[in-house]
């Protein structure tokens, strides 16, 4: 399964995103997981390509769970706004953490949607 992870809203998205692509290739249980960065031509004064997405191919065996574990343990670093868009096809999910003032509530919760069982 393919998924695009997208970043909105960030004071920094060059920077979230490398840190993202940096943590979800460097976590254990993303290991074999194919994680690369989708660009975008450059437009207006723009020196080179703009990261717009990542693009992640979880294999089965539970790698959507690693996926929000990642995302989990990765929101407790960032310091400003940001909307989490993930989608495959025409499936998305998307978690808006502008008025979270503490990162790691957002964490919790996003550790939640994976233990939430199936309806």
């Amino acid at each position: 399964m393919d998924l695009v992870l997208e970043l909105f809203d960030s004071a920094q998205p060059a920077a979230d995103y490398a840190s993202l692509e940096r943590t979800l290739k460097a976590d254990d249980a993303m290991r074999g997981t194919a994680v690369q960065a989708r660009q975008s031509k450059p437009d207006g004064g723009a020196m080179g390509p703009v990261v717009e997405a990542l693009l992640i191919g979880l294999g089965s065996g539970g790698m959507g769970v690693a996926l929000v574990e990642v995302l989990g343990n990765w929101l407790p670093t960032r310091r400003s706004d940001v909307r989490i868009r993930v989608s495959h096809g025409d499936q998305e999910i998307e978690v808006d953490l502008k008025r979270v003032r503490d990162p790691e509530v957002a964490a919790r919760l996003l550790r939640m949607v994976r233990e939430e069982p199936p309806k």
